[in-house]
This record gives structure tokens, sequence and C-alpha cells, in this order.
């Protein structure tokens, strides 16, 4: 499944949630039940954590709590307009891995792992969830290469904002 990036809010209203999901209906269901108004997305593109963080950053100073903003205008169109004029970078979406079953052969996390992650993700914060998505390996196995990088200071880790080890963030440090 692809992730989404949203908008979801109310119509009437112009506070929004901006965020990410693979699963937009399942997502409305959760948001609704604890929103007293009818909320409905009101715009999604495919997309993953990076352009949810890099809109966040952009509409930080409208920030009503969380990740919820309110505008002065149509939320929509702001959105929009932001990606559309270049002050939001969208990056790239990747193709999915060819083969969900075949494990690449194990790495050394000294070399080949820090030099693969920094390539795919230089000085931007990333996901365990993208980099195994990205590099083509599973999620435990690129948890346990992330962890070694960050047992030897190759790489940072910051603490889940879900929770789920997959959406932890973590930082890669320039190869020597």
């Amino acid at each position: 499944m692809t992730e989404q990036v949203y908008v979801i809010g109310s119509p009437s209203n112009w506070t929004v949630k901006i965020g990410v999901s693979v699963d937009l209906v399942r997502r409305l269901r959760e948001i609704q039940n604890l929103s007293p108004t009818k909320l409905k997305v009101l715009w999604s593109t495919p997309g993953g954590f990076a352009l949810e963080q890099a809109l966040h950053n952009h509409f930080a100073g409208i920030r009503s709590h969380g990740e919820w903003f309110t505008f002065t205008s149509d939320p929509v169109q702001a959105v929009q307009a932001a990606i559309e004029d270049g002050s939001i970078m969208v990056p790239p979406l990747l193709p999915p891995a060819k083969s969900s079953y075949r494990q690449p052969p194990p790495f050394d996390p000294d070399q080949l792992a820090h030099r693969l992650a920094w390539n795919a993700f230089a000085d931007s914060r990333f996901t365990a969830y993208e980099a195994a998505d990205r590099l083509g390996y599973t999620l435990p196995t690129m948890l346990t290469h992330l962890d070694s990088l960050v047992a030897k200071g190759r790489a940072r880790q910051r603490p889940p904002i879900r929770s789920d080890r997959s959406h932890q963030l973590f930082t890669v440090r320039r190869p020597a």
C-alpha cells in the first residue's frame, strides 16, 4: 500500500489535520471518533512522512495544536499552492521493491549499510520503514543495521513518535 498525505477537516471550518496514512478510510474513522463535528478527507496525494513533515514545517506559523492547523483561507488551496509553487519540495516516489519475499544478502553495517543509507537519505531524516522500503530490506533487518550504526556513532535516532519503531526517525552521518 502507498502512503497518502492527507488534509482532513470539516468543509465548514478551516482548522484541518495534515497527516499521513496507508489507509485513509480507517484513519478518517479514527479521527472522526474523536471529533464532535463531521469530518472528511478534503485532499490527499501519494507521499510519505517526508512530505508530511515538509508541510508541517511550512505551515508551522499557523499550527493550532499537534498536527492541526488553522488557515485563514481554503486549506486545500493553500497546501496545493505550497506544493505547486515549489515552497514544498515533494520527495520523489520510489518504485516498490521488486519482490517482497527475496531478502538481499546481508551487509556489513560498518561500511555498506552506512554508505547505502547516506546515498539514499543524505542529511534528511527518515524512518526505519522508509529505509527498509527504499533499500529493499525487511523492517527487522533494517532496524538491526540502523541500531548498529547508532551504536557506532554513524547515525542518530530520535524517540519514536508513534507506538511502533517502524516510524522512528533516524539521520545518518556523512561516511568518512
